[in-house]
């Protein structure tokens, strides 16, 4: 219960308990404190039943609150290459979310926002939105090259604040708007360990690729590959013409004795 409405109540309450002392002291009379009573009583009931239009109320505003959808915004370091930020707008709700617009201040152009640092990248939803957002889902799509609006002297700016209004879904539809700062001046200084992904394997395969293309014949390692069992077999039949070739040679002579 809100605290005007908490004020309302104990202040009703103790209104009616007041009036009920008062009148058995100031009335004599059993007709008189009877129909006092009977005020009082209808007091009590209702403050009682004021309780619980609010129990009611804010059992339905939690229901509510749990079942919303949460559409938010924010900006993140790309896992792959860290100069590169990101912006990311995901429902962290438990409903679909649905007719979602988004507002930037300062407004996104071709020289502020995402294509000041990559030309002619600009993001559809910025300027249309999108339909709907079910419960986890996210889109991710580039924001800043950190070195570009973080560098010395830079024009660009550094904080957008986004207003994203939307809906939720049916049967009440309830209409909700949230505001979020995308700041890449926060993530100055910035640092951390980056890990190895599955990129980083692919990038080194690539690599090795490259290097064998190169390989020739006439020019480097000339390589080839041998099933296991034509291994074996290839080199049991090099240890038994060694050891042919041995048994055919002639004993050495003996040297005279001196």
């Amino acid at each position: 219960m809100s605290l005007p409405r908490r004020i309302a109540l104990y202040g009703t309450l103790a209104v009616l308990m007041a009036a009920g002392v008062v009148g058995v002291i100031v009335w004599d009379r059993p007709e008189q404190i009877l129909a006092l009573a009977a005020v009082f009583e209808a007091g009590v009931i209702a403050v009682a039943a004021l309780v619980a239009w609010n129990q009611v109320t804010e059992m339905r505003e939690m229901r509510l609150a749990q079942t919303r959808p949460y559409v938010i915004a924010y900006i993140q370091p790309d896992p792959t290459a860290a100069t590169i930020v990101n912006v990311v707008i995901a429902n962290t709700g438990n409903t679909v979310a649905r007719d979602i617009k988004l507002t930037f201040a300062p407004q996104l152009s071709d020289t502020d926002g995402p294509a000041a640092s990559f030309p002619g990248v600009r993001w559809v939803a910025f300027d249309t939105g999108l339909p709907l957002l079910a419960p986890g889902q996210r889109f991710e799509s580039l924001w800043a090259q950190a070195t570009t609006v973080l560098a010395d002297g830079a024009t660009v700016t550094k904080s957008h604040t986004v207003t994203i209004a939307y809906a939720g879904d049916l049967p009440e539809r309830r209409l909700y708007s949230d505001q979020y700062v995308l700041d890449v001046g926060a993530l100055f200084g910035l640092t951390k360990v980056a890990p190895k992904t599955q990129d980083d394997a692919i990038r080194a395969l690539e690599g090795i690729r490259d290097v064998l293309n190169k390989w020739t014949e006439r020019d480097g390692v000339r390589t080839y590959t041998e099933g296991l069992l034509d291994h074996r077999e290839r080199h049991e039949e090099e240890i038994r013409t060694i050891l042919e070739s041995a048994s055919r040679q002639p004993p050495p002579s003996e040297a005279p004795l001196a």
